[in-house]
Formats: C-alpha cells, sequence, structure tokens
C-alpha cells in the first residue's frame, strides 16, 4: 500500500488527542492523569489488537456497520466514502478502521495488524450479506480475454494500427480496430469508471512486459519479447495479468477475492445489498476481474451475479493451449476464421500474413500481400510464413499466390538509399531495358548491382514502384534495434501512491479554513480563461490548498474529460505543466495547461 495507511495501530493512537484515548479507548475518563507515555500506547494498542479482542469489538457492530468494516478492508485504502461526522459514526468509533484524506475527499481506512486476525470474519459477512441463488448461467466465463486482447494489441502495434493524437488519446482509425477486435472493449466489460478500462490494463501490461513501448505517437513492438512472451506457460501469464490488475488500478485486496471465492462450485454473490455510492466501483471490480478470468458473472438488472471461474482453479501447463487449439481457418477467396480457442501465438503469427477485421463470435480475417510484404521487409523469413500456412491448411490457390508474393519480393531492394541489388538476370535485363532509368543508375556487377547517381535516389525509387517492385531490404531499420525496445519499456511505468492523511482531530463546529468565492475567476463554475488568468487560478488553488475542476481535452497517458484535482506544483515554460494528484486514489498525473480547457476551483479545502 506504499504511503497511503498508517504503518501500525500504534501510530494511530499516538497522533490521537489523549482525551479520546481515555474517554473512548481505556474508557476511563475520571483518571487525574491526562499524558499518556509511549509505553502505554504500545500496551493500549497490544490489548486492544489481540484477536479475541478484535472479534468481540467488530461482532458488537450493527449489521450495517459490519458490512461497512468488512468493505473498507476489502478495498484498497482508500476504502468507503466517510461522511465527516467523527466519533459519532459508530464504525469510527469502534477504532478498527480509521478516516483519512487523501486529498480528494474522506474516507475510511482500515489498519494493517487488524487484516490478518479478522479476514475471516469479513469475508463471512460480506457473503452472508451478498449470497444468493444463481437463476442462470454466467455470461462472462472465459479464462483467456485478456490474453487474446494483449495479443490482438500485439498484431496491431506490428502493423502500425497503434497510434495515439497529440492529445494523448487512440487516434479514430485506432479506437475503431480496438472496439472492433477487443474482448475488453465490448459493453460487458464496460466499468463504467474513466482510467478503470480493460483495454488499458492490457495496453499497460504489454508495456510493462517491454512488448509494446509507445514512441512519440505510435505504439512499436519488439517482435522479439513477443516471441518471449508466447513461450512462457498459460498460467504464469495469466496471473501476471491478474496482478498486473491489482497493482495498477488497486482493486481490491486480492487475498479477500480468493477467501470469498475459494474455488468453483462455491457461493454466488451479488451487489444488489450495496449502497449506490459503493456499487458502482465494486461492478467495476467485478468485471476486471472477469476480463483477468478469475471469476464469472451474469447481469441481474443494474446488478451483477458473480462467482469463481471454474477455469481460474484448473491447472494449466505451458501446453494448455496447444491442446486446446482450433486451427485457424483459411479459405480459397483468401478470407479466414480464427476461432477463439485459437492460442494467442497463432494470431500474433497470422497478422504477420493477414489483417484481422472483426470479432464476433470468432475473429475474421484476410491475408493481404501488404502484410505479408511488411513482415519480409521486418525480416521475418519467408519460409516461417509458409510454415504456418501449411500448419493452417491453406488452400493450395493461396499456397500458391503466396509463394509467388514472396518471390516477387526477394526479387530486387535499395540497399542504403542508393545500391539497388538484383536477384536474376531477368531482374537485371528489367531494369536495364527500362529507359527512364538509363541516366539514373549505373552497373557495378553487371548481372546483380547497380549504383544510384547521386540526386537520383528519389526518381529511382519511384520508378521502380512504378515497375510493379517492393524496393525495400528483407530486413528491418538497424537504426531501431528490437531489444533496445523492449528494454526502454520493460517496467517502466508506475502507479503512484499518494499520502494518505490520517484524520484525529474531532472538533466541531469549526470554521472553514477557506470560504468558496461565488463570482469571478476564482469561483467553482467551470470557464473557459486567457492562459494568464488560469495561471493566477492554480497558483490560488497551490496557496489555498483547495481543489480545481479541470474540463480537459487529453494528453499522451491522460484521457479527455473533466477531471478533479489537487495542484502539487506548477511548472512553467514552453509547455508549461501542472503536477497534480487526480482521482479517488490520488494518482499523481502531469496536465498541460494548454490543454485545459476551462476551469473552476472547488468549494472546500484539504
Amino acid at each position: 500500500m506504499g504511503g497511503t495507511e498508517l504503518s501500525t495501530f500504534c501510530d494511530y493512537l499516538k497522533r490521537l488527542p489523549s482525551d479520546i484515548v481515555f474517554e473512548r479507548i481505556i474508557k476511563k475518563s475520571s483518571m487525574p492523569r491526562r499524558i499518556i507515555s509511549s509505553t502505554m500506547i504500545k500496551e493500549i494498542a497490544a490489548h486492544f489488537s489481540t484477536e479475541k479482542n478484535l472479534a468481540e469489538v467488530f461482532s458488537g457492530l450493527s449489521p450495517e456497520s459490519r458490512i461497512k468494516c468488512s468493505l473498507t478492508y476489502f478495498f484498497n485504502a482508500p476504502g468507503l466514502p466517510f461522511d465527516g461526522t467523527g466519533l459519532d459514526d459508530e464504525l469510527l468509533a469502534s477504532f478498527l478502521v480509521y478516516a483519512g484524506n487523501n486529498g480528494q475527499g474522506m474516507y475510511y481506512a482500515g489498519f494493517r495488524e487488524f487484516e490478518q486476525p479478522l479476514k475471516k470474519l469479513f469475508c463471512q459477512t460480506l457473503v452472508q450479506a451478498a449470497q444468493v441463488k444463481p437463476e442462470r448461467e454466467a455470461q462472462v466465463t472465459s479464462l483467456h480475454y485478456s490474453i487474446k486482447d494483449i495479443a490482438v494489441l500485439i498484431a496491431l502495434a506490428s502493423q502500425g494500427k497503434l497510434v495515439k493524437t497529440k492529445s494523448g488519446e487512440m487516434s479514430k482509425s485506432s479506437d475503431l480496430c480496438i472496439k472492433k477486435l477487443l474482448h475488453g472493449a465490448q459493453s460487458i466489460f464496460n466499468t463504467g469508471i474513466p482510467g478503470l478500462r480493460p483495454v488499458e490494463l492490457a495496453l499497460h501490461y504489454a508495456q510493462q512486459k517491454g512488448i509494446l513501448c509507445l514512441r512519440g505517437d505510435t505504439f512499436v513492438l519488439s517482435h522479439k519479447r513477443a516471441l518471449e512472451w508466447f513461450e512462457e506457460p498459460l498460467e504464469t501469464r495469466c496471473a501476471e495479468i491478474t496482478e498486473s490488475a491489482f497493482l495498477l488500478f488497486g482493486l481490491c485486496r486480492k487475498s479477500f477475492t480468493e477467501e470469498m471465492l475459494p474455488q468453483h462450485g462455491g457461493p454466488w454473490l451479488s451487489t444488489a445489498s450495496l449502497a449506490d455510492d459503493v456499487k458502482n466501483e465494486f461492478c467495476a471490480i467485478i468485471k476486471m476481474l472477469a476480463y483477468c478470468g478469475l471469476i464469472c458473472f451474469y447481469r441481474s438488472g443494474t446488478d451483477l451475479v458473480f462467482t469463481r471461474s471454474k477455469q481460474s482453479c484448473e491447472p494449466r501447463d505451458s501446453s494448455f493451449e496447444k491442446r486446446t487449439e482450433r486451427h485457424i481457418i483459411l479459405q480459397p477467396d483468401f478470407s479466414a476464421i480464427l476461432p477463439q480457442e485459437t492460442p494467442a501465438e497463432s494470431v500474433y503469427w497470422f497478422s504477420k500474413i493477414g489483417r484481422l477485421d472483426s470479432l464476433d463470435k470468432v475473429y475474421k480475417g484476410t491475408i493481404d500481400r501488404k502484410i505479408i510484404c511488411n513482415s519480409l521487409s521486418m525480416g521475418i523469413g519467408g519460409e516461417e510464413l509458409i510454415k504456418h500456412l501449411v500448419m493452417w491448411h491453406a488452400p493450395a490457390n493461396v499456397m500458391e499466390n503466396v509463394r509467388e508474393w514472396i518471390r516477387e519480393f526477394f526479387r530486387l531492394f535499395i540497399f542504403n538509399g542508393h545500391i539497388i541489388v538484383s536477384d536474376s538476370e531477368k531482374v537485371t535485363r528489367q531494369l536495364l531495358s527500362y529507359g527512364q532509368l538509363a541516366d539514373c543508375i549505373e552497373p557495378i556487377l553487371a548481372d546483380r548491382i547497380f549504383r544510384i547517381k547521386s540526386g537520383k535516389e528519389d526518381k529511382t525509387a519511384e520508378i521502380i514502384a512504378s515497375m510493379g517492385f517492393d524496393s525495400r531490404p528483407p530486413w528491418p531499420d538497424k537504426t531501431v534495434k528490437d531489444d533496445d525496445i523492449g528494454l526502454e519499456c520493460a517496467g517502466k511505468e508506475t502507479v503512484f501512491m499518494p499520502e494518505f492523511r490520517p484524520v484525529v482531530d474531532f472538533k466541531k463546529n469549526e470554521p472553514p479554513l477557506y470560504i468558496p468565492v461565488k463570482k469571478g475567476k476564482y469561483s467553482h463554475q467551470l470557464k473557459s480563461l486567457e492562459l494568464t488568468d488560469r495561471i493566477h487560478v492554480i497558483d490560488y488553488a497551490l496557496l489555498m490548498g483547495t481543489r480545481l475542476r479541470i474540463e480537459y481535452a487529453g494528453s499522451p497517458l491522460i484521457r479527455k474529460g473533466l477531471y478533479i484535482i489537487r495542484p502539487l506544483r506548477l511548472i512553467k515554460g514552453a509547455q508549461a505543466v501542472i503536477e497534480a494528484e487526480s482521482g479517488k486514489r490520488s494518482i499523481k498525473k502531469s496536465f498541460l495547461l494548454n490543454n485545459i480547457k476551462k476551469i473552476g476551483v472547488e468549494p472546500g479545502n484539504d
């Protein structure tokens, strides 16, 4: 949890006013001594933290507070919203939780040392409150949605189809490909929470593994890292993706999920008993875990009913995909059908031969000469492509045409921009007999190699292309090394864990430190301002400790939308940037000042 929680219950007691400790925990308000030594604090904490006492305190709570307490520990801190009623709140007064501020609001949080002794009680409470009898089969059951989606993203990147705009969003064509081809982009997995999407998980994981890297506005692929990933056992890959989801999004405590739903055939749980302020996030977590294959669910009105998936409880070994593989079906008209059981590696290799067009119950695609030539120009051997076509039982006419395309690709290429290499006497005769090339090239070796005359490079390339030749050499650009791509991105992204400040002063009726401005540029209304005025508003928020509401046009790694942020600092310059904490978990982000379209000051302070 990093810096989001207190280290121990003892630390919390040290921060509390001594009169609260005496009256609420020791429960001896008449004692004349009002100073608590460190030794006494440790003794109080040790007594309170025994498993027996914790269980008694928890059992003494009302049913509603027991559920709130259990959910607080189920969610990663910060947990449930806290209404700020102080020690009049039954749950806060139990001292099983504390309240804290992460800059975005007040939330409950749990103590680390209480989690293990109370985990079984927490899970039993949640299961009892949520257990239902299933009415039908689950809608989402596959273990491999995320694996297939990552393979498709790899395929799209290898074809140059994953591109971002200057605002940081996917280009229209890239977004269309994602919506057409990824399971995680389908409505069943729509979490309704910005920044919490299966597609973002798949992209993040691929970058963490060094398979994909964002260079400029385009995702590029490490072919070597992709092949290494395909060789990893399926069970390992599934576990890594699930772990990445827990770490990236801070979904919930993984141990609670496994305790509540230890195996397939266990209880079915429903979100129907949850309060509205919790239900949306809980449903989003269910969808993300279903995408990772850990659980399965079906919709019931506005609620989700879920249980542990059968596939997540079955052992997987490295040969699982091979055993369950259904071959890609290639048609004489060059169309292709890829069953959903197609291994991720086969999806990738198909992308070296053709394009994926759509996903319904199966992937549909088309073998494409241009894609084959692109693969050859990246150094993938023609024999490797033929090997996969043979494995997939390609029709004879498809095999014949692809072999011819490969032969034609190797007929000629231009090396270093000024050397033409011919692979046969026939091609050489074509070059020598083509009149427009006469004043552009000169032979070095009579039947094989030609030099392009200085200043004629572009003209020669155009003429050769018009003759039907693909002049690219059969190896990748040496200036972009495959290993460099993997090293550049592997493990690059980190999740910022903000400070979660405990609330220990429960005095009532204190005047607010900040009085909202009703009109003008410092008001709470969203408004378009000139650059100078935007800077004034940000400086004002930094001075007063207030949050800002902004309408953001988007930038690399930050989507277009409305955000509530707590500014940390303003970095001025040609590309001014605001470093700020955003979202419920106060993730640190850098917003471009020029991309803030509207801005307003949030009422209240931190």
